[in-house]
């Protein structure tokens, strides 16, 4: 997935560009009350863009451990959404997502962080995956 990180504005709207690249791990990060990804840690936003490949087809969902808010698009369908201002880390669950084996879909992950403690895990769960992080090796850009 290439990723975009940008200044949050007080309305949690996107400001200036700040950093882009390329990712390279699963999306299990904790930064805590740290440098997210080599910048300041408060107020700002990340957009991960890109593709998802399914291991088999199935019915799949996605579950999201963030800590400010998130939003993922599969398919240019909005498939989990909680963009607030939020105080403690959640844990949300996506809708249900159909996935053929080796198709790829487009995947959208907005991530934003206002202040305090960042976190941004996602994971995926399918007939015979419990829920489990989304391998990078099923994540690819442009």
């Amino acid at each position: 997935l290439k990723y975009s990180i940008y200044d949050l504005n007080d309305d949690i709207s996107k400001g200036n560009l700040l950093k882009n690249g390329l990712l390279k791990d699963d999306i299990n990060f904790n930064w805590k009350k740290g440098m997210v990804m080599g910048l300041k840690l408060s107020k700002i936003a990340i957009s991960f863009k890109g593709y998802i490949r399914a291991p088999k087809t199935g019915i799949y969902r996605f579950m999201g451990y963030f800590n400010d808010g998130i939003i993922l698009s599969i398919g240019n369908k909005v498939v989990l959404k909680e963009y607030t201002r939020s105080k403690i880390s959640q844990k949300k669950t996506s809708i249900k997502v159909y996935l053929e084996k080796g198709k790829l879909y487009q995947i959208n992950l907005e991530y934003f962080e206002y202040v305090g403690w960042a976190r941004l895990v996602l994971h995926w769960s399918s007939d015979g995956i419990t829920y489990s992080l989304v391998p990078v090796r099923h994540l690819f850009s442009d």
